[in-house]
This record gives C-alpha cells, sequence and structure tokens, in this order.
C-alpha cells in the first residue's frame, strides 16, 4: 500500500505546486508586475495553460505601451 500513497502524494504534487506558483505570479500582476509566469512544465494542461497565461500577460504590456 505505501507505494500507492507514494505515487498519489508525488502526482499530486507535480500538479498543485505549478498551479501555485501560477496563483502567485496571477497576484503579482494584480499588484501591477506583468512578469510572465516561470514554471518548469511541459506540453500537459498546466503548461498550455502558463503558455496561454504568458500569451495575455505579453498583450498587456502591448497595450500599456500603448497608452
Amino acid at each position: 500500500m505505501y507505494p500507492a500513497h507514494a505515487a498519489s502524494f508525488f502526482i499530486s504534487r507535480s500538479i498543485t505546486h505549478p498551479v501555485q506558483k501560477l496563483i502567485k505570479s496571477m497576484n503579482k500582476v494584480k499588484m501591477g508586475n506583468l512578469k510572465k509566469a516561470d514554471l518548469d512544465t511541459g506540453k500537459d494542461e498546466i503548461g498550455i495553460l502558463k503558455d496561454k497565461y504568458n500569451e495575455m500577460i505579453e498583450l498587456e504590456r502591448i497595450s500599456y505601451r500603448e497608452v
């Protein structure tokens, strides 16, 4: 039973850790820091979410420069 618990812990952590980092980045943006999220993710769902988030941040930067 122990290997199953260990596996579930690592799988859970591999999902929650990147999401927590993305949330921290979002909170920084809320405070005016338009820095892209720096996450080491692959092309899974979390990686795609990070890429889309960074695209949004880049569009915000462009909008601020044009104003």
